[in-house]
Formats: structure tokens, sequence, C-alpha cells
């Protein structure tokens, strides 16, 4: 399978910033802070970091957006469909 251009540039860029969504959370669930009574606790927030997630994978679908848009201006981009008993005719070949 040929992968065009814009196809690897989504694909790259959406494990890229899932890696950093990933990581972000990881380093959020080793924080700790000293609270008013003077106690260090963990982190333990997580509607938090839920909201971080959440908007972590809305960068994703804007960063998509862009990238859609951009090529669509470039003509590079092209929706194709194939039909998957022609895909398997292909391959058996």
């Amino acid at each position: 399978m040929n992968w065009t251009i814009y196809q690897t540039v989504v694909i790259i860029l959406f494990v890229v910033t899932g890696a950093i969504n990933t990581i972000s959370v990881k380093f959020a669930d080793l924080e700790e802070s000293e609270g008013i009574d003077g106690v260090t606790r963990e982190y333990m927030h997580p509607f938090v970091q839920s909201c971080q997630m959440f908007l972590g994978m809305i960068f994703n679908l804007i960063l998509f957006k862009i990238l859609f848009y951009a090529f669509k201006e470039n003509s590079v981009c092209t929706l194709q469909i194939i039909d998957m008993n022609e895909r398997k005719k292909t391959i058996k070949k």
C-alpha cells in the first residue's frame, strides 16, 4: 500500500500528539504537593486528568482539520474508496 504524503504526515502527528498527551498525564500522576496542613499528598484528580486528555484529543482534531484543508488547497489530498472485493483480488495476484 502506497501512502500519500498527507496520510504519512497525519499518522506521524497523531502518534506524536498522542504520545505527548499520554506522557503529560503520566507526569501529572507522579506529582505531589504539600497541603495547607503541611502533609504531602499525591495528585488525585481524575476529573482534571480527563479534561486534559479531552483537550489533547481536541488538539488532534484541530490539527487534523488544519492539515486536511492545507493539503486540500494544494490538491494533494484525494479520497480513495477501495472496494474490499477488488482489494482481495489484487492481494491474491
